[in-house]
């Protein structure tokens, strides 16, 4: 009975660290060319927010997060730096977000979650 009682509390524990670690959204698109977009259909109402990006090629390139067309956050990056994953800042804002990357080259790909 105890060790049944014990593997019940571990597996209580596990499932819930899974659940808390979890992003509630998520939207991601791959796109071909040198610029990429995602708008996530759920509405993002606040929290942590990670944007997830790639593109290829040399140079410059910059994602740029909004809410409802206000900027949430924008950073530039190297092009040939590996796919990253940043956290975004909200400043208490909420709405509907669109991700944008845009680099030298193709294939792109931008992601939110939170």
């Amino acid at each position: 009975m105890r060790q049944s009682l014990k593997r019940a509390a571990v597996t209580a524990s596990v499932a819930a660290a899974a659940l808390v670690m979890m992003p509630l959204a998520a939207s991601a698109e791959t796109c071909n060319g040198n610029t990429c977009r995602t708008s996530p259909d759920r509405r993002y109402e606040g929290g942590t927010l990670y944007v997830d990006f790639d593109v290829h090629g040399s140079g410059n390139a910059e994602y740029v997060v909004t809410s409802d067309g206000s900027v949430l956050c924008r950073a530039n990056f190297d092009a040939q730096a590996p796919a990253q994953s940043r956290l975004c800042t909200s400043g208490g804002r909420h709405g509907y977000l669109e991700g944008f990357v845009s680099g030298p080259q193709g294939p792109s790909m931008i992601g939110l979650r939170w």
